[in-house]
């Protein structure tokens, strides 16, 4: 079945606005942008202008960091693959109902991941 010239646009716009939706909550989650960064030697750097004093030595940042990027990340990921197991046609309006579950689903989690590790 061939697809329509807005139905392949309107493909292309949902799975764009949901790769830059992707990228902005992956940096949302990463973690404070102003804060300190151990270099190869061991020795801590400040990366921007951190509220907090230099940590200990042994100091990890909480695994919420690694952890929430990669869910939301996961989730942009879920309806493509979802569509390749399922073997169906889809229009952008499946994509954009499958986004916004998704996306709704990760976000959740990664607050909630947030607020209990962070």
């Amino acid at each position: 079945m061939e697809r329509s010239f807005a139905s392949k646009f309107g493909l292309i716009l949902v799975f764009l606005f949901f790769a830059l939706v992707t990228l902005f909550l992956i940096r949302t989650f990463a973690g404070p942008e102003d804060s300190w960064i151990k270099d190869q030697s061991g020795r801590w750097i400040k990366h921007g202008n951190p509220a907090t004093p230099m940590p200990s030595g042994s100091y990890q940042p909480p695994i919420v960091y690694t952890i929430a990027p990669l869910i939301i990340l996961a989730c942009f990921f879920i309806p493509i693959i979802w569509r390749k197991i399922k073997r169906i046609e889809i229009n952008w309006r499946w994509f954009l109902k499958a986004y916004i579950l998704t996306y709704v689903l990760g976000i959740a989690i990664s607050f909630v991941l947030n607020l209990v590790f962070a």
